[in-house]
């Protein structure tokens, strides 16, 4: 009742104001008629809700607003065309993928399109830059789109001098996550598989910079063998079109920005150029639930990773409001606790049979995170999505050598022969480890089942497809591993098309989540787990993952090779 009565005043007074709000949307797009957007640092895709009106306007701005709000400019003939501010861009495939897409429909609907430089770019920000039909580089600024690069440290000798070890049990010869530890060099289906999502991500920066600046391929491949390049050699080779301080940038445009104006940012246009009427009731809406990070099986200190207890607490929110037409799940995972992953799969598959499911594929998707999207209904990728990874490893570090080198004595009572299996003072005999590894094989077998079943194909078909190996999404749609390709728009316009509501055209995505906050514990693990979110380097932090949950759970995860962004 209150909220009837607050939307009643609001509309009253936005009915009084009316004319000036007519007057506020004619203006909305300035006399210049250009619009600004600004990204520098991670590329978010949805937003988390403002809690009472606050810190609307923090931030860097999400995909899916910005593209209705350009979707909404296109078709305004006041608005000339956006000048994108582009300070730095950390994101993988996917985002460059959805971000581009953005970026051309802005041309496609007949706007101009200028970006602008300060800082210089690296491979991932001229892939995107070069969407523009005007491209200005700093004057002190450099380009380094110099291609991609992976790099693994391994780490065997290293532990062998300190007398440490690590057990590794992996299914799958792709299931390379925990090979630093026992190779000196890399395996062979590892380098394969890292060449192919490279050889596919660099045809991809390739292709789209020819189209983006009118070149054949050769002349793109020339660029990146001879970078990286000062600004006046960038711009006389052709990489960019001007040279010019953040002063000199309107003079530029076409037509040219005049002195004393400014370009309007495009999330302040979208505000003004609608009414604020306001609802009288709760709309109904289309749940995101995220699945970002490494998955477990609680939430462990303050870590961002995606916890079992809080998903569930989150599906059981959606299944129970009937506001909710139906759930988009946003899966940004390279996997994690083999048990959490699967009663979470079992959760998905709860909510489907409510309501309809579509999960969305972001930067990465694979083994746990795979998984995790079997239970909707189908299922949205985009071509750069590294997934797949289909499954199981597991690994124990062991001090035995280490404490014979000290000359520590340890002594053993039990009762139970196996009661000792996880000690780290000992290796595994082979009766033990055949034993750990009967368990993996039941892990794998059930895993390779849900991909049949919720797939449609064989275990024979699936066994080709698995292994551990990643997939672009781009093949990974080509075997049937996905459905279709698109961006998180993409994937709620399937959604609501699954809803047979006519309200589900006008349902907003909205962001649910119920992740619950514990202090660190004085367990290591935990601990390491719950500080994740200061771990910069993403080898360190993905290694976290064998060691983020229940002592030797089986892990369902990618290698911890960070694919370069």
């Amino acid at each position: 009742m209150l909220r009837f009565l607050v939307s009643v005043l609001v509309n009253l007074w936005v009915l009084v104001t009316y004319p000036w709000w007519v007057l506020r949307r004619a203006r909305a797009a300035g006399p210049s008629g250009w619009l600004a957007l600004e990204l520098d640092g991670h590329a978010l895709e949805l937003r988390p809700p403002a809690r009472f009106g606050f810190g609307r306007r923090a931030g860097p701005p999400a995909l899916y607003d910005v593209k209705r709000a350009l979707a909404r400019a296109g078709r305004d003939p006041r608005v000339t065309g956006v000048v994108l501010t582009l300070r730095g861009f950390q994101g993988g495939g996917a985002s460059v993928d959805s971000w581009r897409g953005a970026l051309l429909e802005v041309r496609k609907m007949g706007k101009r399109l200028a970006t602008y430089l300060p800082d210089g770019a690296g491979t991932r920000a001229y892939q995107l830059a070069t969407a523009s039909d005007l491209l200005i580089l700093g004057p002190d600024a450099r380009l380094a789109p110099l291609g991609f690069s992976v790099e693994t440290p391994y780490f065997k000798p290293g532990l062998d001098r300190m007398g440490l070890a690590v057990e590794v049990f992996a299914r799958g010869d792709f299931k390379t996550a925990a090979e630093p530890f026992v190779r000196e060099s890399m395996s062979e289906p590892q380098r394969h598989q890292l060449s192919e999502l490279l050889d596919h991500q660099f045809a991809r920066f390739v292709r789209d910079v020819a189209e983006g600046r009118a070149l054949p391929a050769e002349r793109v491949l020339q660029w990146v063998q001879q970078g990286p390049y000062a600004a006046e050699r960038a711009r006389g080779l052709g990489l960019v079109d001007a040279l010019a301080y953040q002063d000199q940038v309107q003079p530029l445009l076409n037509p040219p920005i005049p002195e004393g104006q400014e370009a309007v940012p495009v999330l302040r246009y979208a505000r003004r150029s609608v009414a604020p009427f306001r609802p009288l009731f709760r709309q109904s809406y289309l749940a995101v639930v995220p699945v970002h990070g490494v998955i477990t099986s609680e939430p462990l200190g303050w870590s961002s990773g995606a916890d079992e207890q809080s998903f569930a607490s989150s599906l059981r929110r959606v299944r129970e409001d009937p506001r909710a037409l139906g759930l988009l799940l946003h899966i940004d995972s390279r996997g994690g606790s083999a048990l959490a992953s699967a009663r979470m799969l079992h959760e998905v598959r709860r909510c489907a049979e409510k309501k309809p499911v579509v999960a969305y594929f972001s930067d990465t998707a694979a083994s746990g995170g795979y998984m995790i999207g079997l239970g909707a209904h189908e299922i949205i990728a985009q071509p750069g999505t590294v997934t797949g990874s289909i499954g199981v490893v597991a690994a124990r570090l062991v001090v035995q050598t280490l404490a014979e080198r000290l000359g520590l004595r340890v002594e053993r009572v039990k009762r139970g022969d196996r009661a000792d299996m996880f000690s780290p003072f000992r290796f595994m005999q082979a009766d033990v480890r055949a034993a750990f590894e009967a368990e993996l094989d039941e892990v794998y077998r059930r895993f390779v089942e849900q991909v049949g079943r919720a797939r449609g194909m064989s275990v024979d078909q699936v066994e080709a497809l698995a292994g551990g190996r990643v997939w672009s999404g781009e093949h990974a749609q080509r075997v049937g591993l996905v459905d279709a390709l698109g961006d998180v728009t993409t994937a709620a316009d399937r959604l609501r098309e699954r809803i047979d509501m006519p309200r589900a055209r006008s349902a907003e995505l909205r962001l649910v989540t119920s992740k619950a906050r514990r202090l660190p514990r004085l367990e290591l693990r935990p601990r390491l787990t719950g500080f994740s979110h200061l771990v910069r380097d993403p080898i360190a932090r993905d290694l976290m993952a064998f060691w983020c949950d229940r002592c030797i759970d089986p892990v369902l995860a990618w290698h911890p090779t960070a694919l370069p962004v």
